[in-house]
C-alpha cells in the first residue's frame, strides 16, 4: 500500500506544489528538489511494464496479494486513468518473452523481489524509454545499478 499511497501523491498536479511553496513564503523559483508527475497527453502516452507472478486461484481468493497478475498491485485503473498503458506479465525469460519484447518502449518498468525480470545490461540498453524501474517490495540485486545509473 505504500506504493499506492505515493503513486497518488504524484498525481497531484504542480502547480498545487508550487502554490503551497508561494503560500509558506518560499517565493523562489529553484525549488532544491524538482518535483515531476508521470503525465499523459492524447498524442503521446506512456507504457508502465508489470512483471509479476501467477497467483492463479489464490489470486482470486484473496483480492489483495496485489504482486500478482490478477491483482496488478491494485493501479491498473489509476495507470490507465491517467492516460498510460499497464501492460502486465509473468512470461520474462528468454528473448522471445513478452517481458523482453514490452520492455523495448516502456517508460516503466516495475518489478517484485519474488518474481524480478531482471534487468541487465543488455536489457537496460535496449529500454531506451525507460525513465524509471521500481521494485515493488524490497531489493535491488535485480537491477544493474552500474549501467542504471
Amino acid at each position: 500500500m505504500v506504493f499506492a499511497r505515493s503513486a497518488l501523491r504524484l498525481a497531484r498536479p504542480t502547480s498545487s506544489l508550487l502554490s503551497q511553496r508561494f503560500a509558506q513564503g518560499g517565493a523562489s523559483l529553484a525549488p532544491k528538489t524538482a518535483v515531476r508527475t508521470l503525465t499523459a497527453t492524447s498524442s503521446r502516452q506512456g507504457k508502465v511494464l508489470l512483471c509479476l507472478y501467477d497467483g492463479k486461484e489464490h489470486a482470486k481468493q484473496e483480492p489483495q496479494l496485489l504482486g500478482t497478475t490478477e491483482n496488478e498491485l491494485g493501479i491498473r485503473k489509476w495507470i490507465e486513468d491517467q492516460g498510460h498503458t499497464l501492460v502486465t506479465t509473468s512470461d520474462k525469460e528468454g528473448e522471445n518473452s513478452v517481458f523482453e519484447k514490452e520492455l523495448v518502449d516502456a517508460e516503466v518498468i516495475i518489478t517484485t523481489p519474488f518474481h524480478p525480470g531482471y534487468l541487465t545490461e543488455e536489457r537496460l540498453r535496449k529500454a531506451k524509454n525507460l525513465k524509471l524501474a521500481v521494485t515493488a517490495g524490497i531489493g535491488s540485486d535485480h537491477v544493474d545499478l552500474n549501467v542504471a545509473n
